[in-house]
C-alpha cells in the first residue's frame, strides 16, 4: 500500500474531534503532525482512498463546523486567511466599533 498525505487546515480546535473520527472509521488513515504549534493537520490515506470517502468518515457536521479545507500540498493549505465575515458578522462588528468610538469620546469628554 502506498500512502499520500493530505494537508487540513481549518477553525481553531479540529484536530481532537477529527482525530476520534478517523479513530472510529475503518479508513487506512496515519495522523501526524505538520511540526508547527499552528497550522495544517496532517494525515496520509491510502493513495487509492478516494478523498470523498475521508470527508464522508469525518461527516458533514465536523466540516461545516469549523471550516475544513482538505489539499494534497502545504502551499495550498489555508495561510492565515480565513472566509470573508457573513453580513451579520459585519453588522456586529460595526456596532462594536461605534461602542469604541462612542466610549472613547465618553472618556475624553470626562
Amino acid at each position: 500500500m502506498n500512502w499520500t498525505t493530505i494537508y487540513i487546515s481549518g477553525k481553531p480546535g479540529f484536530e481532537k474531534e477529527l482525530q476520534r473520527k478517523l479513530e472510529r472509521s475503518d479508513l487506512p488513515v496515519m495522523s501526524g503532525s505538520s511540526g508547527l504549534s499552528s497550522g495544517p493537520w496532517l494525515c496520509w490515506i491510502d493513495e487509492q482512498l478516494p478523498i470523498r470517502k475521508l470527508k464522508e468518515a469525518i461527516g458533514a457536521d465536523l466540516i461545516w463546523r469549523y471550516r475544513l479545507q482538505f489539499s494534497m500540498s502545504i502551499e495550498e493549505t489555508d495561510s492565515g486567511q480565513h472566509d470573508p465575515f457573513t453580513e451579520r458578522e459585519e453588522n456586529m462588528i460595526e456596532t462594536m466599533k461605534a461602542h469604541v468610538k462612542r466610549r472613547a469620546v465618553s472618556e475624553l469628554q470626562s
